[in-house]
């Protein structure tokens, strides 16, 4: 049962047309029997179990025309009116017709080149002109039995049809060789696109690499600068103490001479430091306050 309103522009049924080359000898009702099995499979989706295959009807009447015409209501799992279910884009057709093709392999049928773009003769166009070729010339005007048998003779039917076949076939086998060909091609041009892309990527995650190292010497380069500038700071101080000590080494080896020599200037100076630092320790808590 449908479920939900019908659109106005809604896909009612589809047509589904099944068929094969003639010159292929096969088993007709053994082939049409199979026809109806493949879609019923490929089309009978309806979630109430019911079929969508309305019908099925085998044409044979026009020379070389053989298929099997089915209607199809597109109905899909849900119970809705879904035609994009069943025919949603060149890939599912092309999954459509490698599943036909893959039941009808136990008649020795050959589906087409997947993705080929050769364009098969209309098979109406191929029997009508096989036909033609069977039919005999018109007797001339004037012309005797014994003229119109020799002429006859020299046309033989079997040469010509063996002549047309053997066109034919070399066309189809020529066209499916070039075909072949092109995809063959076209897959070796989508690899090697394909090595070229991983080859680039790989590239620039080298380049991104050595980047990244770039960033990170950088970075270390300025932490050794602000430890080289730290360095050189505690190296003045540790210079600045260097003197201080130095000037305190000479001073106190004078300071002792003088006080070996003359005690007296040595005890004035003694004194005159103690002032000194009484007097800094004074401006030191004036500060402080």
């Amino acid at each position: 049962m449908l479920r939900g309103s019908i659109r106005s522009n809604a896909v009612l049924a589809i047509e589904v047309i099944t068929t094969f080359s003639r010159e292929d000898n096969i088993d007709i009702e053994d082939w049409k029997k199979e026809n109806v099995k493949w879609l019923q499979k490929e089309f009978n989706k309806a979630g109430d179990g019911k079929g969508n295959v309305l019908s099925v009807v085998y044409h044979a009447d026009e020379p070389g025309n053989v298929h099997c015409h089915a209607l199809v209501v597109p109905i899909d799992e849900r119970g809705r009116l879904n035609a994009k279910y069943y025919l949603d884009g060149s890939r599912t057709l092309t999954q459509m017709q490698t599943s036909y093709a893959k039941e009808m392999q136990k008649f020795g049928l050959e589906r087409g080149l997947e993705g080929g773009h050769a364009k098969h003769k209309d098979i109406r166009k191929y029997y009508t002109e096989l036909n033609r070729a069977k039919k005999l010339p018109e007797p001339l005007q004037k012309e005797t039995g014994t003229e119109y048998r020799d002429r006859v003779l020299e046309n033989l039917e079997e040469l010509q049809l063996a002549a047309l076949k053997k066109r034919n076939d070399d066309r189809i086998k020529f066209e499916r060789n070039l075909e072949e060909k092109r995809l063959q091609m076209q897959e070796n041009v989508r690899d090697k696109l394909s090595k070229e892309y991983r080859e680039l990527n790989i590239m620039n995650n080298k380049i991104n690499n050595v980047q990244k190292n770039i960033n990170d010497l950088e970075v270390q380069k300025s932490d050794l600068e602000r430890d080289l500038q730290k360095q050189k700071q505690v190296l003045g101080m540790i210079k600045d103490i260097s003197k201080k000590v130095d000037f305190y080494d000479d001073f106190q080896s004078k300071f002792n001479a003088l006080k070996e020599n003359n005690p007296k200037v040595a005890e004035r100076v003694i004194n005159a430091i103690e002032l000194l630092e009484h007097a800094d320790s004074g401006v030191e808590r004036n500060f402080e306050r």
